[in-house]
């Protein structure tokens, strides 16, 4: 594991006025939570990746920060899937979540990055018991990436719709990929528009969809 000075301790990304407005959130962030990255030390990218979540983490006592090298800690890549990096995850005290960003979460994408720790170590965000109730009893494995762009009005909030499903369904798993960082998947996929939502690497949709319209799409697959 690198040591966090390892890497820039700030970043421009968050700036005196952002960090204003997330520290009452961070706040409310009342269970320890751990964000787990795999960045390669020798990359720009990854590098600003980790100054950003080393920056992001000192906003609150109950939010911390671990970096690992490529193949150094196997069993953490295999549950996070490092076919594309920087990658991070979050661990809720001692379990793994299945929540996953792919690329730095700056920008429109830092408000769902906020929200799913929120909602994940926090009391979260209002909703109804009726769907929460239908999230949790689906009963197959779903996988579902979401491909982002940082300037996106609409991004975020399909990644914190499907990631909040993945904290409330062990069977569900959610990732946030920033599209501009892998041209070579964003020309296999084809990508034109985001988000774009792709689900079990078929079923594509294509624009934001609220929480009860991704369920609706699950449930009939």
């Amino acid at each position: 594991m690198y040591e966090n000075t390892a890497f820039p301790q700030t970043s421009p990304l968050i700036d005196s006025d952002l960090a204003a407005q997330l520290t009452p959130l961070l706040e409310k962030i009342t269970t320890p939570l751990t964000l787990l990255a795999v960045v390669d030390k020798d990359s720009d990218t990854d590098r600003e990746l980790a100054g950003f979540l080393n920056h992001f983490v000192s906003l609150s006592a109950n939010l911390s920060c671990e970096f690992y090298a490529p193949g150094e800690n196997l069993p953490l890549e295999q549950h996070i899937d490092c076919s594309f990096l920087p990658a991070v995850t979050v661990k809720r005290e001692s379990s793994l979540q299945n929540v996953f960003f792919h690329g730095i979460p700056g920008g429109k994408e830092i408000n769902a990055f906020v929200l799913s720790l929120y909602n994940c170590g926090g009391p979260g965000q209002k909703l109804s018991p009726f769907l929460k109730k239908k999230i949790e009893k689906l009963d197959k494995e779903f996988s579902m990436t979401v491909c982002v762009s940082l300037s996106c009005h609409h991004c975020a909030n399909l990644v914190a719709a499907c990631q909040y499903m993945a904290l409330l369904n062990p069977h569900i798993k959610a990732r946030a990929i920033d599209a501009r960082l892998y041209p070579d998947f964003v020309a296999k996929e084809k990508i034109e528009r985001v988000p774009l939502l792709i689900i079990n690497g078929g079923t594509r949709i294509l624009g934001d969809k609220s929480m009860e319209e991704v369920y609706s799409i699950l449930k009939d697959l």
